[in-house]
């Protein structure tokens, strides 16, 4: 069995997450279900802007992280610019991989103009990890066999990014990766709570967050994060469309075909088209 650099492990502790198993993660190769397919390939970041922003699988979200600095020496990744590059993969189905890298230069290029450059040869090298298999097998949960794989993957992150590349991007989530082996030679196994579950009103955001990157990775709790919040915008947005029907229906001086227009016209003021129908259902209009 080869491990994938894209998984931490291959197991149900880290792939069949709720993010995962709903679409929001996706892994190279992998077709997004969420987003509208490009048509017209954008030629201008103001162009990417727009089917980023309002077609894709991220239209409901803001851009994670940032893209690094110039530093004395060069360009200065941070663990912001990973994050980053994460967020940009999960388009991965709704671009193809060329199309993907010339939507990231063309943002790039907007914001930082020549060092623009920089970060597209750290995006090149990324991209490249992302697609590198490990050799290291797995039979549960050893904790010699995660000690194998870790460093193995530790190495092939280095070969390509370079040591202080790969020391910024994945500090972070190493370190939860021993802790989570200590816990396995304390404890002689790991049970994964349902960090992946969406969060109760009275559970602290910060406390969650913690427990989901102990359990998956820093990058599946941050998708983990977007999907809750995208998943209360649409709570709140069908719940608006509820009250608009009540108000509509309130009002005995309007004829059926004239609350049916007035609907249809607030639908298309807030929601997708693809979204419309699902909607109507939700509030019995």
């Amino acid at each position: 069995m080869f491990q994938s650099e894209t998984s931490l492990v291959e197991s149900p502790l880290f792939n069949t997450s709720r993010a995962y198993l709903q679409g929001s993660i996706h892994l190279p190769g992998e077709t997004a279900t969420s987003g509208k397919p490009l048509g017209k390939v954008p030629t201008t970041a103001q162009e990417w802007d727009s089917w980023l922003y309002h077609e894709s699988s991220l239209r409901h979200a803001t851009m994670d992280g940032d893209w690094g600095h110039r530093g004395p020496n060069g360009w200065v990744p941070s663990v912001g610019l990973r994050m980053r590059f994460d967020q940009f993969t999960t388009l991965l189905g709704e671009l193809d991989a060329a199309n993907l890298r010339q939507m990231v230069l063309s943002l790039a290029q907007r914001e930082l103009g020549d060092d623009a450059a920089s970060v597209m040869t750290l995006w090149d090298q990324y991209t490249t990890l992302s697609q590198r298999h490990l050799q290291t097998k797995l039979d549960g949960f050893q904790a010699d066999q995660l000690m194998a794989l870790f460093k193995e993957r530790q190495a092939v992150r280095q070969q390509i990014l370079g040591v202080e590349t790969a020391k910024v991007f994945f500090a972070e989530e190493d370190a939860h990766f021993i802790a989570s082996v200590q816990r396995i030679q304390d404890n002689g196994k790991l049970e994964p709570p349902a960090a992946w579950a969406a969060p109760a009103d009275h559970v602290n955001a910060a406390d969650l967050h913690q427990l989901r990157s102990q359990t998956y990775g820093e990058e599946a709790a941050h998708r983990l994060a977007l999907l809750d919040q995208e998943e209360k915008e649409w709570a709140r947005s069908v719940s608006n469309a509820h009250i608009k029907r009540n108000q509509l229906m309130a009002q005995p001086e309007l004829s059926d075909l004239q609350r049916q227009s007035a609907f249809q016209n607030y639908m298309n003021e807030h929601f997708q088209v693809k979204d419309h129908i699902r909607v109507k259902a939700l509030v019995g209009m």
